[in-house]
C-alpha cells in the first residue's frame, strides 16, 4: 500500500457487485470494498491517477496484491478478482506498514478529506 496513513469507506460487495464497481466506475481515492474475506482498498496516488488498488486479508490487515483495475478490461478485471478471491496470493509478502482496524471505516456517514 502506498497510503498507510489513508483511512478508507468500505461497502460490503458480492463478486459481481466488486467486478462491475472495479471495471466501470472511478472512486473517491478513501474508497474500499469488502468482498468474502478480502478488503479491496483504493491505493491511487490522486484523484486523476491510476486505478490502482491493494487487496487485504481480513485477517491481520494483510496485503496479498495490489493491481491497477483502471488498466484492465472486465473479463481482466474478472480474473484478477477471482484470483484474489480464492486465496491464490495469500502467500504473497508486500512489506507496507502493518494497516490498523481504526482505517477500516463501515459508517455510511464516512467523511473525510479525500471525500470532502
Amino acid at each position: 500500500m502506498f497510503h498507510s496513513d489513508r483511512a478508507w469507506s468500505i461497502e460490503k460487495v458480492d463478486r459481481e457487485k466488486l467486478i462491475e464497481a472495479l471495471a466501470n466506475h472511478s472512486w473517491c481515492s478513501c474508497q474500499g470494498f469488502e468482498c468474502e474475506v478480502y478488503l479491496f482498498l483504493n491505493d491511487q496516488t490522486s484523484p486523476d491517477g491510476a486505478g490502482e488498488w491493494g487487496v487485504v486479508k481480513k485477517d491481520g490487515l494483510r496485503q496479498v496484491e495490489s493491481i491497477t483495475f483502471s488498466w484492465c478490461d472486465e473479463g481482466e478485471v474478472r480474473r484478477y478478482v477471482e484470483e484474489s478471491l480464492s486465496g491464490a496470493n495469500d502467500d504473497t509478502e508486500w512489506g507496507f506498514k502493518e494497516l490498523h482496524a481504526d482505517q477500516i471505516d463501515y459508517s455510511p456517514k464516512h467523511r473525510c478529506y479525500l471525500c470532502m
